[in-house]
């Protein structure tokens, strides 16, 4: 029965410390123990002898001799297991009296050893430490080498060597360099070869001063860690001690990989060992230096052309305001200003012509044109980025193109309106099914029907119209985010540039993206009418409703059905609304853990802005020239109209004139309908007994008031589905949308 304490397995026991602080061998309880800077990760072997007291003195079958390395200890060595490594220490002053609760205990897995426990104890004594080639010069699954000189390493008393990570997790003392190196083991002497774990033969031996590895009888396998640490202290080009503690810090402080199948010692494949070369820490981040970005660099390409396709004009066109506003203050002088816009506008010439280079290395369209105006007209061209930064720049930028993309999305929308209010005059009194829940309810005109696309198009026209009211304020001139104590005018630049006036706070100017939001809102509700029309037309040219009949050239067929007709265009519209909703949501999430004032992350905020506008502009475009190649299959929709008792409301409205209150009709109207359904015929087919002995209001007027047709006569409310609503609805549109008659 083993003496461990409970809970606490015997590979925990550790040698104790032989350094002369912390009152062990004899020494001042005042001095300190062998200075380690990993002390958290350490159990210091000269304190805390209140608990190795408090284990039990029995004889362990896991003790072996004391971590003292002397000349005569050591004669043999088989090799009968493998190994891992601890740092011996020496120069220790002796101390012949010897107590039992002091012996050196090390650590093992027992399960590791079940097989050969007779054997184990049929030997009459444990082997001693001995010492022997570390394979801290020779890791595993690295090919032998020739020997070769290796120039001594000194270890200074600040810098301990690295400690070593036993598989259970325990960590070894390191070396203090006034230890005592144990004395080499006899010569010729070879490790035995019995064991199914042959030793490691020795690539080479690092001599360092006041350090002696040794190899101790453990288990039969190396830990990952192990493994790792000894790979890493191999591969280490600089043999310092500093080196070693800096190695050693870093690997600590990594995260814990996943750990590997365990393999045996003996089956790892050689591997070449490959030292560290110097590797220069990744670029995260870009200041005017983006020519110096390594290939291993992070964020280190901005999206030059996309922005500069887009922002160009607009950023020429805030250089030339501002460069004015400075010359009427008095900043530069009006050569200068001269010499400037002459150079602006030959930069924009080239742009057009697609002569202009765009540099990645100069981040931004800003920095670009700046740079290329410096090259070209010299000392004047760093005049003009006086009294601005780039952070009111872009944001000025920005708020330029939004407008003129809004002005670019309400042209789209009207063209789509004007389709929409043209299509429907072909179809002035063609009846089809309306529908709740996608089942039939009442009957409806098809103008009626198309005129609803166009009031939910013109929300979304004023919708934008609105945003670009609050679009259009000027925060040039915030600069970075205070202003500027220069003389300089904002309302010029705000007028010169058509905006209604210049932002009122500078923080809010340059940290604002309200009015992206908004746009991207905006944008997205657009889209999703846009797919609900789509939705509803793809619906209408399938099979089982053929109600609509696109034509050839927007329809596409199938590789492999030669009877199909595809409505692609309107399923590719209802596809993109969720790209135009998902950049809404990715500028939401950035924009919503920024502080004040301007922030790198707003960088991000054009990407899915301009694929947000050139998704919408497309959509409307497709939807337009859709609504321009469709036609409405009347006969089909008109034989559809008698299925799904259209005009039973029409019915309980007759019942109400006559006096009867609306509850009461409603059930009254749901009895004729259910013995419409057993008699398999309409309400139109019902006899006047029949009506009459569901209840005895009807009358011969009733008639008047059922069928589709008297159904759709007898709505007479403001914006209702009947026919005399209906033209009066296309005529203002006409009017508003300026379509001739």
């Amino acid at each position: 029965m083993s003496s461990t304490p409970r809970g606490r397995s015997s590979s925990h026991r550790r040698t104790r410390c032989k350094c002369l602080g912390g009152g062990s061998s004899g020494g001042k309880p005042s001095t300190p123990c062998c200075f380690n800077p990993l002390r958290s990760l350490f159990r210091c072997p000269g304190r805390g002898r209140g608990r190795s007291r408090s284990r039990s003195r029995s004889k362990s079958r896991n003790r072996t001799a004391p971590s003292r390395v002397s000349s005569d200890i050591g004669t043999e060595q088989q090799g009968q297991e493998p190994s891992f490594f601890v740092y011996s220490m020496g120069n220790a002053p002796e101390n012949n009296k010897k107590k039992k609760h002091r012996k050196a205990r090390l650590p093992s897995i027992r399960s590791c050893f079940r097989s050969k426990k007779k054997e184990r104890k049929a030997n009459a004594r444990r082997q001693p430490l001995t010492p022997a080639p570390s394979m801290v010069t020779h890791p595993p699954r690295s090919p032998p080498a020739p020997q070769e000189n290796t120039p001594a390493v000194t270890v200074t008393q600040t810098q301990p060597p690295s400690p070593v990570f036993a598989e259970t997790g325990n960590v070894n003392s390191p070396a203090t360099p006034d230890r005592r190196p144990a004395p080499p083991g006899p010569p010729g002497k070879q490790p035995s070869t019995d064991s199914a774990w042959p030793p490691f033969t020795p690539q080479r031996q690092h001599q360092v001063e006041g350090l002696q590895i040794v190899e101790v009888a453990m288990g039969d396998r190396l830990s990952a860690h192990d493994a790792a640490l000894i790979e890493m202290v191999e591969s280490s080009i600089d043999d310092s001690a500093e080196s070693s503690m800096k190695s050693s810090l870093e690997f600590i402080n990594e995260p814990s990989p996943q750990r590997p199948v365990k393999r045996m010692v003996a089956d790892r494949e050689p591997a070449v060992a490959v030292k560290a070369t110097a590797r220069e820490a990744p670029r995260l981040w870009l200041n005017g230096n983006a020519e110096k970005a390594g290939t291993g660099a992070r964020f280190s390409e901005p999206l030059v052309m996309a922005e500069a396709n887009e922002l160009w004009a607009h950023d020429i066109a805030c250089s030339r305001a501002h460069a004015d506003m400075l010359a009427d203050t008095g900043l530069i002088t009006t050569g200068d200003r001269d010499i400037i816009l002459e150079g602006l506008d030959q930069i924009e010439k080239q742009i057009q012509d697609g002569k202009f280079e765009w540099r990645k290395d100069r981040e931004d369209v800003h920095m670009n044109i700046e740079a290329a105006l410096i090259e070209r007209v010299g000392e004047p061209a760093k005049k003009l980025h006086t009294a601005r930064s780039r952070n009111d720049q872009i944001v000025t930028d920005l708020r330029l193109w939004c407008r003129d993309a809004i002005d670019k999305i309400l042209i789209r929308i009207k063209q789509f309106q004007v389709s929409l209010v043209l299509l429907a005059s072909k179809y002035v009194d063609l009846i089809v099914p309306g529908y709740t829940h996608l089942q039939r309810a009442q009957p409806v005109l098809l103008p009626h029907l198309l005129l609803s696309y166009v009031e939910q198009l013109e929300r979304d026209a004023g919708r934008l119209i609105d945003c670009r009211e609050r679009v259009n304020f000027c925060p040039l001139g915030a600069c970075a985010l205070a202003g500027t104590g220069l003389p300089i005018d904002r309302f010029k630049t705000a007028k010169d540039l058509n905006f209604t006036a210049p932002m009122k706070n500078s923080i809010d100017a340059v940290s604002d993206r309200d009015f992206v939001l908004e746009f991207l809102a905006a944008n997205s509700i657009a889209a999703v009418h846009l797919s609900r029309i789509g939705e509803e037309w793809v619906l209408w040219a399938s099979e089982e409703f053929g109600f609509l009949t696109p034509s050839d050239s927007v329809s596409t067929g199938s590789s492999i059905m030669p009877q199909k007709k595809n409505p692609d265009p309107m399923e590719l519209v209802r596809g993109k609304s969720a790209r135009v909703i998902g950049d809404l949501m990715t500028v939401l999430v950035l924009c919503k853990g920024l502080p004040q004032a301007y922030n790198r992350d707003l960088q991000e905020d054009k990407e899915p802005l301009f694929d947000s506008v050139k998704a919408i502009l497309g959509m409307l475009e497709v939807c337009s020239e859709f609504a321009q190649n469709i036609s409405f299959n009347s006969k089909r929709i008109q034989s559809s109209l008698p299925a799904g008792y259209l005009d039973a409301t029409t019915l309980a409205d007759y019942l109400v004139k006559k006096g009867v209150p609306f509850r009461t009709s409603h059930e009254i109207v749901g009895r004729c309908v259910a013995l419409c359904v057993s008699k398999n015929c309409q309400l139109t087919e019902l006899e006047m007994n029949d009506l009459k002995a569901v209840h005895p209001v009807f009358e011969r007027d009733v008639y008047a008031y059922l069928g589709v047709e008297n159904a759709v006569n007898k709505f007479i409310s403001y914006g209702s589905t009947g026919s005399e609503q209906v033209k009066k609805q296309l005529e203002d549109w006409r009017v508003q949308l300026g379509i001739n008659p």
